[in-house]
C-alpha cells in the first residue's frame, strides 16, 4: 500500500476491497430484499444488482466519450469499469501492467468490443510493450513483478518510480484514442463505421468491482463528448458534457459562479528567508461573503480567514 507523507485527500484503494459504487438509476434495486422490508447490500456485487430503466449513464452516449483520470498505481489494476459500456484499467494490482481501453459500441453487425492497449501478453514474460508504473525489470527501485521468479520481496520504492498518471480514454466520431500523460499510446480507427456507445444499466464501479485497483487516485473525470484540452490538462476540470467528476485530492468540492475582480495588485514580501511575490485580489464585499461562506461552510462569516 502506498504510503503518503504529508496530508493527503486522495482516495486510496488497497486492491483487495476498496471500491466506490456508484449507483445507477432509480436504485429501488440496489440490495437484496430482506423479511424485514429493507434492503441489504450483501449482495451489492451480484450480477443481479442492474439500475433497471433508470439508468443515469446507460444511455448519455451517442458516439462520444471520454474519461479522465489522474492515479499513482502501485501497481494500478481497473481504474474504473461499467459493465457492457466500458473499462479503463492502469496496471495490474501486483505487478506493473499496460493500460488498457475497452468499450462496447452498437454497429450495423450487432454489438463489438473494442480493446486498446499499450503492451501485448508474453507467455511466462510479462509484455511487450509499455506498462505502468513504469518497470525497471529487477532493478533496485521495481516493486514486486509475478513475472520475476528470483524474488518473492518487494524491493524500495520512490517517488520517482510512483509518478502522479493522467490517463485519457476517448471515443471520437472517427476514431478510439488512449492517452497517457499527453502522448497518444493507441488509437484504432472508426472511419465508414456507423457506431455508438452501447447501452447497458450496469452500476458504474470507480476503482473496479470488488477492490481491482491499488494506488492512489486523485480525480476521475467522465464526459460524453471529447475535447482536445483533455490531452494535456493539467487539472480535472468540468465542461458542458460533464457527466460525473470526482475531485478526491481536494478537500472541498468545486465552486461555481462568476466573480468579477475590481483590482489585483503584486507585493513582495521576505518568508523563510526568501522573497516571494504575493498577489492581492479585490472583489465586491457581497462576493467575498460568499466566497467565504462558501470556503468555510459557515452560514456566517467576518473577520479575515486564513487558508493554507
Amino acid at each position: 500500500m502506498p504510503v503518503m507523507s504529508r496530508s493527503n485527500h486522495a482516495f486510496m484503494f488497497d486492491g483487495v476491497t476498496d471500491s466506490i459504487i456508484v449507483p445507477q438509476g432509480a436504485m429501488s434495486r440496489l440490495g437484496k430484499a430482506t423479511t424485514q422490508g429493507t434492503k441489504s447490500v450483501g449482495n451489492i456485487l451480484g450480477g443481479d444488482n442492474q439500475a433497471g430503466s433508470h439508468g443515469n449513464l446507460s444511455g448519455a452516449f451517442n458516439n462520444q466519450l471520454c474519461i479522465e483520470a489522474w492515479v499513482v498505481p502501485d501497481c494500478g489494476g481497473v481504474v474504473v469499469e461499467k459493465e457492457g459500456q466500458f473499462r479503463l484499467k492502469i496496471g495490474d494490482v501486483d505487478t506493473p501492467g499496460p493500460a488498457v481501453f475497452e468499450v462496447y459500441l452498437n454497429s450495423d453487425s450487432g454489438t463489438v468490443v473494442e480493446t486498446l492497449s499499450t503492451a501485448k501478453s508474453v507467455t511466462s514474460r510479462g509484455y511487450e510493450g509499455t506498462v505502468y508504473p513504469p518497470a525497471e525489470f529487477r532493478g533496485i527501485h521495481d516493486s514486486y513483478n509475478r513475472y520475476d521468479g528470483s524474488s518473492d520481496d518487494a524491493t524500495s520504492l520512490n517517488i520517482d518510480h510512483r509518478p502522479l498518471i493522467h490517463i485519457v480514454a476517448a471515443v471520437r466520431s472517427n476514431s478510439i484514442d488512449l492517452y497517457v500523460n499527453g502522448v497518444i499510446m493507441a488509437q484504432k480507427s472508426l472511419l465508414d463505421r456507423n457506431v455508438n456507445i452501447a447501452k447497458y444499466d450496469s452500476h458504474l464501479y470507480v476503482g473496479g468491482k470488488g477492490g481491482k485497483f491499488r494506488g492512489v487516485m486523485e480525480a476521475l473525470h467522465i464526459s460524453g463528448s471529447f475535447s482536445e484540452e483533455a490531452i494535456d490538462r493539467s487539472a480535472p476540470l468540468r465542461n458542458g458534457h460533464t457527466l460525473l467528476l470526482y475531485r478526491f485530492e481536494e478537500p472541498i468540492a468545486p465552486i461555481s459562479g462568476t466573480y468579477k475582480f475590481s483590482a489585483i495588485a503584486n507585493s513582495t514580501t521576505s518568508m523563510d528567508g526568501a522573497t516571494v511575490t504575493i498577489s492581492q485580489i479585490t472583489i465586491s464585499t457581497t462576493d467575498a461573503i460568499a466566497l467565504a461562506k462558501k470556503l468555510t461552510g459557515l452560514s456566517t462569516v467576518s473577520g479575515n480567514y486564513v487558508f493554507s
